[in-house]
C-alpha cells in the first residue's frame, strides 16, 4: 500500500485538533513536485478496492468519500487540459467560458470579496495577485502536469489489474531533486506536452483569425482566435517560466530590524529549554509543557527530545545567549543524564521517566528516535571541538575539558551498532 495514511485513518480513525498546524517540506521545482504528486496519485488510485466488497468492510461513508474524493483529485488537471484543448481547436466558446470560469473561480471570488470591502489599503492587493500568479503558471504547465496525472491514474491501474508489479515504487525527495533541469533546453525537453499543445491551439487560432478576418463567422470566431492564441503563447512559453520560477533565489540578508525580531524569537524559544531543563528534570527536556488547562511540564522525555535540547544549547551559544563556560555547564550535565538511561545495545528506549530517568511502558526502542539523538550528540561534539580549539588561546584546561565532553558525545552515538 503505497498511501497507508488515509487507509490507517480510515480504519482506525483519527480525533480531530483544530489547535495543530503541521509543517510539510515543499520541492523546490517543477518536476521534482510533480514527481511527488505522481507518486500521491498512484497511491489515491491504489486505494479504489476499499470502496468495493470485501475491502470495505469496516469503513464508513465518510471514509469512503475521502478516499473517492482524492481518487477525483486526479482528473481535475486532465479536464481542464481536455476542455481547454478542444474549445481551443473547435472553436467552442461556452465551454472555454466554462473553463476558464472554473480554472479562476477562487480568483474571481477572492476579487469579488475584495472589491465588498472598499476602500481597501494596496497591501490587501498582494494577496490577490500571488493567487493570479500561481493560477497563470498552473494554467502554463497544466498540458505537462495533466498528462503526469493521467500516466499515474494509468499506471497505477496496470499494476493493480494486470502486472502487480512495482506498486510500492517511489523515490525519495533527495533523488527527485537532483533530477531537476539545469538549462533551458532540458526545461523544453521535459516540458515537450506543453509545447505540442500549444502548436496545436495556435494552429487553430491562426486559422481561426483567418476566417474571421474573411468574415466567415462572425465575431465570436475573432474572440476564439484571441483566446486561442492567448493560450498558446503561454503553453508555448511554459518551459521559459517554469526556468525562471525554478531558478534559486540569490542569498538573501536580513536586515537589522529582522535580526533583532529574529533574536526575540530565538531568545522566547530558548526560555523553554532554560526554564524547564533543570535538577527537577534531570537537565533534560520534559516533551511538553500545557497551559490550558494548567498541568506545567511533562515528566517524561524522548531521545528526540533530548536531542533537541542538546541543539537548543548549542544553539543559544551560537546566538550569544550562553558564553562557552556557560554551555559546556549546561551540555556537562545532560550528557551526564544521557550516560545513566538504560539502552539496549546502545539504544536509548523511546520513553524515560525525568524524576529518576527510570524507563516507562511500554518498553520500545524506535531507531526514528535514536537516530534523532545520535545526530543531534554528533552535532553537538563538533560544536565542543570547535569551542575547544578557540579556548586553546585563552585555556589549554578548559579546552580539555571540552575535548573530553566532545568524545564522551561522540562515544554515545556510535555506540548503538547502527
Amino acid at each position: 500500500m503505497l498511501s497507508h495514511d488515509l487507509a490507517e485513518g480510515c480504519f482506525a480513525r483519527a480525533a480531530y485538533a483544530a489547535d495543530i498546524v503541521l509543517y510539510d517540506g515543499e520541492p523546490s521545482a517543477l518536476l521534482p513536485w510533480q514527481k511527488r504528486r505522481h507518486r500521491w496519485l498512484r497511491g489515491d488510485m491504489q486505494l479504489l478496492p476499499f470502496l468495493f466488497p470485501p475491502l470495505n468492510s469496516g469503513i464508513d461513508a465518510v471514509s469512503r468519500r475521502k478516499i473517492l474524493f482524492n481518487i477525483r483529485a486526479a482528473f481535475g488537471g486532465i479536464s481542464f487540459a481536455a476542455a481547454f484543448l478542444l474549445a481551443a481547436v473547435l472553436g467552442l466558446r461556452p465551454l472555454f467560458l466554462l473553463a476558464v470560469t472554473t480554472f479562476f473561480i477562487d480568483l474571481l471570488l477572492e476579487a469579488a470579496f475584495l472589491l465588498l470591502r472598499l476602500p481597501f489599503r494596496k497591501s490587501a492587493l498582494r494577496p490577490l495577485v500571488l493567487l493570479a500568479g500561481r493560477r497563470l503558471y498552473e494554467l502554463a504547465v497544466l498540458p505537462y502536469s495533466a498528462l503526469r496525472d493521467a500516466d499515474a491514474v494509468c499506471r497505477a491501474l496496470y499494476r493493480m489489474i494486470f502486472s502487480h508489479r512495482n506498486m510500492l515504487q517511489w523515490q525519495t525527495a533527495a533523488d527527485a531533486e537532483r533530477s531537476r533541469p539545469q538549462n533551458t533546453r532540458e526545461y523544453f525537453k521535459a516540458l515537450f506536452p506543453c509545447a505540442a499543445f500549444g502548436t496545436i491551439v495556435l494552429a487553430a487560432a491562426v486559422s481561426a483569425a483567418i476566417a474571421a478576418a474573411r468574415q466567415i463567422h462572425n465575431g465570436e470566431t475573432a474572440g476564439m482566435a484571441a483566446a486561442g492564441l492567448a493560450t498558446a503563447v503561454l503553453w508555448l512559453c511554459a518551459p521559459l517560466i517554469a526556468e525562471k520560477k525554478d531558478k534559486k533565489p540569490d542569498s538573501y540578508r536580513f536586515t537589522a530590524a529582522e535580526r533583532g525580531r529574529l533574536t526575540e524569537i530565538f531568545a522566547d524559544t530558548w526560555q523553554y529549554f532554560e526554564q524547564n531543563c533543570t535538577e527537577k528534570t534531570s537537565w533534560l527536556p520534559p516533551d511538553n509543557f500545557q497551559e490550558e488547562p494548567y498541568r506545567g511540564a511533562a515528566m517524561l522525555t524522548s531521545p528526540t527530545n533530548i536531542g533537541m535540547g542538546l541543539m537548543a544549547v548549542v544553539s543559544a551559544h551560537d546566538m550569544h545567549l550562553l558564553d562557552e563556560r556557560g554551555m559546556f555547564a549546561r551540555l556537562e550535565r545532560m550528557v551526564n543524564s544521557i550516560e545513566k538511561l538504560e539502552k539496549w545495545h546502545g539504544h536509548p528506549f523511546n520513553w524515560y521517566n525525568l524524576r529518576d530517568l527510570s524507563l516507562l511502558r511500554p518498553r520500545f526502542i524506535s531507531t526514528v528516535d535514536s537516530g534523532n539523538l545520535f545526530a543531534c550528540l554528533i552535532t553537538t561534539a563538533c560544536a565542543l571541538a570547535e569551542c575547544a580549539g578557540q579556548a586553546e588561546k585563552t585555556s589549554a584546561e578548559f579546552a580539555e575539558e571540552l575535548k573530553k565532553l566532545a568524545a564522551r558525545c561522540t562515544a554515545i552515538a556510535k555506540g548503538n551498532g547502527f
